[in-house]
């Protein structure tokens, strides 16, 4: 049973959880998708994110990540071959991006951008290789898929979902005193997939209902003060 408030860190987990794809045919989709966008005529991208997207790529790779984006989105394929190659896309964006991508925050800055002569559409594919081959050696494992159920809900309310007396073990990765805020370490992934496009939307869909680990999730505000 795993628990996660974030929206956008819970459907990585669900994603990642999988390991039952038809390889061949999830192979032969991500071909299609590359083949697909590399043959499509280049878009217009104005307008299309919040402006902090556009300060960390170039233009040529933002078309090639819009035009993936787009053939993602409307290929018809299994669902979860669709999710398959719509993580390995969010995996690329940090390896493509000019700025500073160091984990946990996206640092953009045009006195101060990365040189990056790595193609979009070449790492994509670079990308969903290794995922493949990952998925390849547990499959290879034969061992049995693991019966789970993932909630997007608040662990501290972990009785909501079971009953107390049928959990032998809980494994945590608490927001530690370290001041991150763990909403914003994902605002690049989130704006490119149009999750969210204005600071106020990741203040209220996702920190207002996470555990305060950062003293900019602290409002005067919320001591009445």
């Amino acid at each position: 049973l795993g628990v996660e408030a974030h929206p956008f860190v819970y459907w990585v987990a669900e994603t990642k959880m999988r390991s039952d794809y038809d390889l061949p045919m999830l192979a032969e989709n991500v071909q299609e998708l590359v083949l697909r966008a590399s043959q499509t005529c280049k878009l217009d991208i104005a307008n299309v994110w919040p402006e902090l997207v556009y300060k960390c790529f170039t233009t040529d790779n933002l078309q090639k990540l819009l035009l993936l984006r787009n053939a993602i989105v409307a290929a018809e394929i299994p669902e979860s071959h669709r999710n398959f190659v719509k993580l390995a896309l969010t995996s690329t964006l940090r390896i493509v991006t000019t700025a500073g991508a160091g984990w946990p925050y996206i640092a953009p800055s045009k006195y101060a951008e990365r040189v990056v002569k790595k193609d979009a559409f070449q790492e994509f594919q670079k990308q969903c290789g290794i995922m493949l081959s990952d998925m390849r050696y547990v499959q290879s494992l034969e061992l049995p898929y693991s019966v789970h159920q993932i909630i997007k809900g608040d662990a501290r309310k972990l009785s909501d979902f079971c009953e107390p007396s049928g959990i032998d073990l809980i494994v945590t990765s608490p927001p530690y005193l370290n001041n991150y805020d763990y909403a914003d370490r994902t605002r690049l992934e989130t704006y490119f997939w149009g999750m969210f496009s204005t600071w106020g939307d990741i203040t209220h869909a996702v920190r207002d209902n996470l555990i305060i680990a950062a003293t900019t999730q602290i409002r005067r505000a919320d001591f009445g003060t």
